[in-house]
């Protein structure tokens, strides 16, 4: 994120803990699959590897989970990490660390999906609760941010966290499920203090 005046530029990149999975699978990774505190997978790591770093980023934002910070030493090499614990993924419960097809006989879980994951997950989040949460930290790192005359903010997160966000903030609104972001995947934004303007891909991201 470049901070100029009120403006700032803002990147927001995904960590990978799915690289190698088919594109159809990723919806049910990212809401009912492995913890997000398991770091990447040797062949989603090694994916990663394959994309280029960039030495001339000295801070970058996480969510302090394992596969964030995994994610952002690979493509930040020289960086400095701050975990802001609030970008975390959704909490999912006694759903977390299960797949889909582990929970497909628990009637809790189709009642979950059946809201649109708005209802919460037993012991954890809705959408609604985790959206609040994300939206919350995120406004704060970019205050600190901007508070030490940073020019640029760089966030490693993950899928839910960047759908949280851009559903949220992005101005044209952007659907929360219309948001995908591929493994390692990126998207840059203007942030203006309210919302995030000037949307946009950098790589591995699209809005259906």
């Amino acid at each position: 994120m470049r901070l100029e005046g009120r403006r700032a530029r803002a990147r927001l990149w995904k960590s990978s803990s799915c690289a190698m999975v088919p594109r159809r699978a990723r919806k049910t990774i990212a809401t009912a699959g492995r913890a997000p505190t398991s770091p990447c997978r040797a062949r989603g790591e090694r994916a990663l590897r394959d994309l280029a770093c960039d030495r001339d980023v000295f801070r970058v934002i996480t969510s302090g989970m394992a596969r964030t910070d995994q994610t952002a030493r690979i493509f930040f090499p020289n960086a400095e990490l701050m975990a802001c614990l609030g970008l975390r993924e959704m909490d999912f419960g006694d759903f977390e660390g299960r797949s889909a097809a582990e929970l497909k006989e628990d009637a809790r879980y189709r009642a979950w999906v059946d809201s649109w994951c708005e209802t919460r997950c037993p012991h954890g989040e809705g959408k609604s609760d985790f959206t609040r949460r994300v939206v919350a930290a995120f406004r704060e790192a970019c205050e600190s941010e901007r508070a030490q005359g940073s020019g640029r903010a760089v966030f490693v997160v993950h899928a839910g966290t960047v759908k949280a966000l851009l559903s949220e903030l992005a101005v044209p609104k952007m659907g929360y499920f219309d948001v995908h972001t591929e493994p390692g995947g990126a998207w840059a934004a203007t942030w203006d203090g309210r919302c995030l303007r000037d949307v946009r891909p950098a790589s591995g991201g699209d809005a259906r």
